[in-house]
């Protein structure tokens, strides 16, 4: 089964990396109400283009939601960024790769560790598991607007972050990610 998952990703590597382009090419700045309820729309309409199910509330929060069961498994995502210090080497909304490190703003905080856990259940529905529980990935457009404190059924796999500026993750490491969330996502839906 491990082996399915390395394939899968390695097969979706290219498309995430292009919708991660797309994500961190957002500038939605903490203090940018219009850009970030323009990367919620982002997200969404990825769910939309994979046959996800998905739920905005006023342009600062949704959901999008895989399988069906009485129990849901909630995750939690932020797209707010804080704002880029000076000092950046890399256009800071723009995805670069350099030496097998990816580099813009969000990439570790929280824009590629959502979009991990969206690819996640992606895999899991290409897949075809059998799910007994909903997914459901709880995005909000600021990090404290509905936060894992505040949702006692949440479990939120991270990446610990880096300091800005040049905030990078290697592509490696990020694509392992969606992996690991895969396979701990499935263990704790699967029928």
């Amino acid at each position: 089964m491990s082996n399915q998952f390395q394939l899968k990703v390695a097969e979706k590597e290219e498309d995430f990396l292009k919708d991660l382009a797309g994500l961190i090419g957002i500038p939605s700045v903490q203090t940018n109400p219009k850009e970030k309820s323009h990367s919620l729309a982002y997200m969404l309409n990825l769910a939309k283009r994979d046959n996800l199910m998905t739920q905005s509330f006023s342009g600062q929060l949704g959901y999008i939601e895989l399988g069906n069961g009485e129990e849901t498994l909630v995750l939690f995502g932020h797209l707010d960024v804080s704002p880029c210090l000076k000092g950046w080497q890399t256009p800071p909304f723009e995805l670069v790769e350099k030496e097998d490190r990816l580099y813009g703003c969000g990439v570790t905080s929280d824009k590629g560790p959502t979009l991990a856990a969206y690819y996640s259940m992606v895999l899991l529905k290409e897949m075809g598991l059998p799910i007994g529980k909903k997914i459901r990935l709880i995005v909000s457009t600021h990090k404290d607007l509905a936060s894992p404190e505040q949702l006692a059924t949440t479990k939120k796999w991270s990446i610990a972050s880096k300091t800005s500026p040049n905030e990078w993750l290697s592509k490696k490491e990020l694509l392992s990610q969606i992996e690991q969330f895969a396979k701990d996502i499935y263990q704790l839906v699967k029928k």
